[in-house]
């Protein structure tokens, strides 16, 4: 793999790791996980985020996600502890290849991280990549669902993220959001 490629996945392999670990809130207890189907990067994707979720302000996800790669679009909770991110940049090799060094990537910066899955998966028709595994913040540790395809030539990195405490009841939401992506 050409330098080139490397830095763009290494750089938005820390994007993402880095989303969660600002802030930790807690979900509301007892929380229904009511969830709606949205239409993004202008009709290309359909997708299930959750009702209660707000598209995060410009100056929010600098905050949350300060390398220069991060998310264009992210939905999250109140308090910001639950997103739902997607990228659309430039294709950077195969999907296989994109996975092995997104394992790769994320092994070498968290070598604690506790993996789940790391494959390609089909969703709704597309072949993806699927890397799901938690890994370690400053003060908690982040349950992270990737799924990554290709859209029109470009990758499409989709992200939902929270912390681990909050993963009991948000995990069956999470793979129901992944499971409804779908290209328009």
């Amino acid at each position: 793999m050409n330098i080139k490629r490397t830095s763009v996945i290494a750089s938005i392999v820390i994007a993402i790791a880095l989303s969660a670990s600002v802030c930790g809130g807690k979900a509301a207890i007892g929380e229904k996980i009511e969830l709606t189907k949205m239409n993004i990067l202008d009709g290309k994707v359909e997708i299930l985020i959750p009702s209660s979720f707000k598209i995060m302000s410009e100056e929010w996800l600098k905050l949350k996600y300060p390398n220069e790669n991060r998310p264009s679009l992210v939905y999250t909770n109140d308090d910001g502890s639950v997103d739902v991110g997607f990228r659309y940049t430039e294709l950077v090799g195969n999907l296989p290849e994109l996975r092995d060094n997104l394992k790769s990537a994320f092994t070498n910066l968290y070598p604690s991280a506790k993996w789940y899955r790391c494959g390609i998966e089909g969703i709704n028709g597309k072949e993806a990549v699927v890397l799901e595994f938690i890994s370690p913040a400053i003060d908690t540790e982040i349950y992270n669902l990737l799924w990554i395809t290709i859209l029109d030539g470009k990758l499409m990195f989709s992200t939902f993220n929270c912390t681990k405490k909050q993963l009991g009841d948000w995990k069956e939401a999470a793979g129901r959001i992944m499971g409804s992506f779908r290209e328009l």
